[in-house]
């Protein structure tokens, strides 16, 4: 194999490489926010994925979700007294602009 077939080969498996990446990068879920007018159905769809979301995002289960008429809250599970980083809660706001 000659230097050019060489640095021609690199390229293509680089390319490959980075397709690739970027491919599983789109297939990664992303923190869609509550959206406002979504019947019960569609905010229980909302709810699950977002617990599916946040349990990755974390590192943390989620073990409790709250919901008043302002926010919907996610409760995680917290370890007392360890030296990691964690999350006692994420709240959504459900107030829309009108």
């Amino acid at each position: 194999m000659n230097k050019k077939d060489l640095i021609w080969y690199f390229t293509i498996c680089l390319f490959l490489l980075l397709g690739t990446s970027c491919d599983n990068i789109s297939k990664k879920n992303i923190d869609v926010p509550y959206v406002c007018g979504m019947n019960e159905e569609e905010k229980q769809k909302w709810i699950e994925e977002k617990i599916i979301f946040l349990e990755e995002a974390y590192q943390q289960k989620v073990i409790s979700v709250d919901e008043n008429n302002d926010s919907i809250t996610f409760i995680f599970e917290t370890e007392y007294m360890s030296p990691k980083v964690q999350f006692e809660k994420a709240s959504y706001s459900k107030i829309c602009d009108k």
